[in-house]
């Protein structure tokens, strides 16, 4: 919660910059037409029942205007970063997480044995291919810059 405060308090800052009251906000152009366009024309959600995930149609106050705003920068940053940075610790090790399985296990509780849990387990080529995914999805960029990045 201290990371997404910070991000409103900043975004709060930047914005009363530009937008310094809700007419402002509700009388940009580009931004009416920005939100217009992700309402209308958004990625669906996973279910295709909603397109623009929520997104209203038109941003009238500075309030809406900084919540969206926060929204979408602790998505791509903070958020983003806890979610996939330790994919490698959970997905590292093939048969805490297998990528693929190749047959059922037993149906009844305490019926599998160590060759049936075996037996479902890829083998050494998918496990391979499942550390190679999940070590270059936990890498951070090589040219990758910080918040807190200092020249030496």
């Amino acid at each position: 919660m201290l990371i997404w405060k910070a991000i409103s308090k900043m975004v709060e800052e930047i914005l009363s910059i530009f937008y310094t009251n809700d007419e402002d906000v509700s009388g940009d152009e580009y931004l009416q037409a920005w939100a217009k366009d992700v309402c209308k024309n958004g990625l669906p959600t996973s279910d295709g029942s909603e397109i623009g995930h929520g997104m209203p149609p038109a941003i009238n106050t500075q309030k809406e205007l900084i919540d969206i705003a926060t929204t979408i920068i602790w998505i791509s940053s903070a958020r983003h970063s806890a979610i996939n940075t330790g994919q490698y610790q959970i997905h590292g090790f093939p048969p805490n997480s297998p990528g693929l399985i190749r047959k059922s296990l037993p149906k009844g509780k305490g019926t599998a044995t160590l060759q049936d849990v075996l037996a479902t387990l890829p083998n050494k080529d998918a496990f391979y291919w499942q550390l190679v995914i999940m070590e270059t999805l936990s890498q951070k960029g090589s040219s990758q810059v910080t918040v807190f990045y200092q020249k030496p």
